[in-house]
């Protein structure tokens, strides 16, 4: 019994009594989640900075659950801590790719890694801007 194979493959090194076992292919939408969270799982083992976030989040939640905020205050510090996760989860793939450019060309590599900090930075501190300007406006109408 020969495996089925189309004229373009290679054909296996394996018995013509072996066999054949159909490969079962997931759905697009399954293989992407699954990407995803190998994504995640690859950004928070090699970016520390991600931990800060979250502690620092943490405390601005249970800030903001003792200040009783609204729902769009609500979904304004979720947002805020979710764009600045995916803009560290940017910067590390664009500073993974600019180590592979560092071999031919240190200086593109060196330029690439500062814009990419700078827009990192720039995305946290909006972030902790509107965080801060959230819980700051609660706190004053608890204290006024």
């Amino acid at each position: 019994m020969t495996a089925l194979r189309a004229p373009h493959e290679p054909r296996l090194h394996r018995p013509d009594s072996a066999p054949v076992i159909p490969v079962r292919r997931r759905a697009i939408w399954h293989q992407r989640l699954i990407d995803a969270e190998g994504g995640l799982r690859v950004g928070f083992r090699e970016n520390s900075t991600i931990h800060v976030h979250l502690f620092v989040a943490t405390i601005f939640l249970a800030t903001g659950a003792v200040l009783s905020l609204t729902a769009i205050e609500w979904i304004l510090m979720f947002s805020a801590l979710a764009i600045t996760i995916a803009a560290e989860l940017f910067n590390l793939s664009i500073q993974t790719l600019a180590d592979e450019l560092r071999a031919d060309n240190p200086a593109a590599s060196r330029k690439v890694r500062r814009l990419s900090i700078a827009a990192t930075m720039t995305v946290v501190l909006v972030a902790v801007l509107m965080a801060g300007g959230i819980i700051t406006r609660q706190l004053w109408l608890l204290f006024s």
